[in-house]
Protein backbone atom coordinates (compact mmCIF):
# COMPACT_ATOMS: atom_id res chain seq x y z
CA UNK A 1 0.00 0.00 0.00
CA UNK A 2 2.76 2.45 0.80
CA UNK A 3 4.20 2.04 -2.69
CA UNK A 4 0.83 2.85 -4.29
CA UNK A 5 0.49 6.01 -2.26
CA UNK A 6 4.01 7.00 -3.21
CA UNK A 7 3.33 6.40 -6.91
CA UNK A 8 0.09 8.37 -6.81
CA UNK A 9 1.76 11.29 -5.06
CA UNK A 10 4.52 11.25 -7.69
CA UNK A 11 1.90 11.36 -10.45
CA UNK A 12 0.21 14.30 -8.77
CA UNK A 13 3.57 16.08 -8.57
CA UNK A 14 4.17 15.53 -12.30
CA UNK A 15 0.75 16.89 -13.19
CA UNK A 16 1.15 19.87 -10.90
CA UNK A 17 4.58 20.52 -12.41
CA UNK A 18 2.94 21.59 -15.67
CA UNK A 19 0.55 23.81 -13.78
CA UNK A 20 3.48 25.28 -11.84
CA UNK A 21 5.29 26.07 -15.08
CA UNK A 22 2.19 27.79 -16.45
CA UNK A 23 1.80 29.81 -13.25
CA UNK A 24 5.48 30.73 -13.32
CA UNK A 25 5.23 31.92 -16.94
CA UNK A 26 2.13 33.95 -16.04
CA UNK A 27 4.04 35.59 -13.18
CA UNK A 28 6.97 36.38 -15.48
CA UNK A 29 4.62 37.85 -18.09
CA UNK A 30 2.88 40.01 -15.49
CA UNK A 31 6.26 41.17 -14.17
CA UNK A 32 7.42 42.06 -17.70
CA UNK A 33 4.17 43.93 -18.36
CA UNK A 34 4.50 45.90 -15.11
CA UNK A 35 8.09 46.81 -16.02
CA UNK A 36 7.02 48.03 -19.48
CA UNK A 37 4.22 50.10 -17.98
CA UNK A 38 6.64 51.58 -15.44
CA UNK A 39 9.11 52.46 -18.22
CA UNK A 40 6.37 54.15 -20.26
CA UNK A 41 5.24 56.18 -17.24
CA UNK A 42 8.85 57.24 -16.55
CA UNK A 43 9.36 58.28 -20.18
CA UNK A 44 6.16 60.32 -20.22
CA UNK A 45 7.04 62.01 -16.94
CA UNK A 46 10.57 62.81 -18.11
CA UNK A 47 9.21 64.20 -21.37
CA UNK A 48 6.63 66.41 -19.64
CA UNK A 49 9.12 67.71 -17.10
CA UNK A 50 11.83 68.02 -19.76
CA UNK A 51 14.23 65.90 -17.73
CA UNK A 52 17.06 64.26 -19.71
CA UNK A 53 16.44 60.54 -20.22
CA UNK A 54 19.75 59.46 -18.66
CA UNK A 55 18.85 61.21 -15.40
CA UNK A 56 15.36 59.76 -15.24
CA UNK A 57 16.40 56.23 -16.21
CA UNK A 58 19.46 56.21 -13.98
CA UNK A 59 21.77 55.01 -16.75
CA UNK A 60 25.51 55.49 -16.52
CA UNK A 61 26.75 58.62 -18.24
CA UNK A 62 30.39 58.75 -19.37
CA UNK A 63 32.14 61.89 -20.60
CA UNK A 64 35.56 61.24 -22.14
CA UNK A 65 38.19 63.95 -22.51
CA UNK A 66 40.67 62.58 -24.99
CA UNK A 67 42.00 59.22 -23.83
CA UNK A 68 43.24 60.40 -20.43
CA UNK A 69 40.10 61.40 -18.50
CA UNK A 70 36.65 59.92 -17.97
CA UNK A 71 33.92 61.57 -15.93
CA UNK A 72 31.34 58.96 -14.87
CA UNK A 73 27.89 59.76 -13.46
CA UNK A 74 25.02 57.58 -12.14
CA UNK A 75 27.09 54.50 -11.35
CA UNK A 76 25.96 52.16 -8.55
CA UNK A 77 29.23 50.60 -7.45
CA UNK A 78 32.85 49.68 -8.18
CA UNK A 79 33.20 45.99 -9.04
CA UNK A 80 36.90 45.90 -9.97
CA UNK A 81 39.70 48.42 -9.68
CA UNK A 82 43.29 47.87 -10.83
CA UNK A 83 45.84 49.95 -12.76
CA UNK A 84 44.63 48.24 -15.95
CA UNK A 85 40.87 47.88 -15.37
CA UNK A 86 38.03 49.80 -13.75
CA UNK A 87 34.71 47.94 -13.81
CA UNK A 88 31.58 49.80 -12.67
CA UNK A 89 28.04 48.59 -12.05
CA UNK A 90 25.15 50.71 -13.25
CA UNK A 91 21.41 50.35 -12.88
CA UNK A 92 21.05 48.78 -16.34
CA UNK A 93 24.47 47.27 -16.97
CA UNK A 94 28.21 47.52 -16.52
CA UNK A 95 30.92 49.81 -17.87
CA UNK A 96 34.53 48.71 -18.15
CA UNK A 97 37.54 50.95 -18.69
CA UNK A 98 40.75 49.28 -19.84
CA UNK A 99 44.11 50.96 -20.12
CA UNK A 100 47.36 51.73 -18.34
CA UNK A 101 47.95 53.61 -15.11
CA UNK A 102 44.24 53.98 -14.42
CA UNK A 103 43.32 55.61 -11.13
CA UNK A 104 40.13 56.87 -9.60
CA UNK A 105 41.13 60.40 -8.74
CA UNK A 106 37.81 61.43 -7.24
CA UNK A 107 34.53 59.72 -6.41
CA UNK A 108 31.26 60.19 -4.56
CA UNK A 109 28.03 58.16 -4.48
CA UNK A 110 26.97 59.87 -7.72
CA UNK A 111 30.04 60.51 -9.86
CA UNK A 112 33.75 59.84 -10.29
CA UNK A 113 36.80 60.91 -12.26
CA UNK A 114 39.07 58.26 -13.79
CA UNK A 115 42.52 59.27 -15.04
CA UNK A 116 45.15 57.35 -16.95
CA UNK A 117 45.70 56.12 -20.49
CA UNK A 118 42.27 54.77 -21.47
CA UNK A 119 42.55 52.29 -24.34
CA UNK A 120 39.05 50.80 -24.33
CA UNK A 121 35.58 51.49 -23.01
CA UNK A 122 33.14 48.56 -22.97
CA UNK A 123 29.42 48.66 -22.25
CA UNK A 124 27.57 45.54 -21.11
CA UNK A 125 23.81 45.82 -20.61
Amino acid sequence: MKNNRYCHSKQREKGSGRENLAEEKDRENRKTLRQRQRNIREELLADRLRIPADVCEGTIRVTLTGNTRAWVENYKGILEYTERTVLLQGKNGRVSFEGEGLCIEYYTDEDMLIRGRIKALKLDS
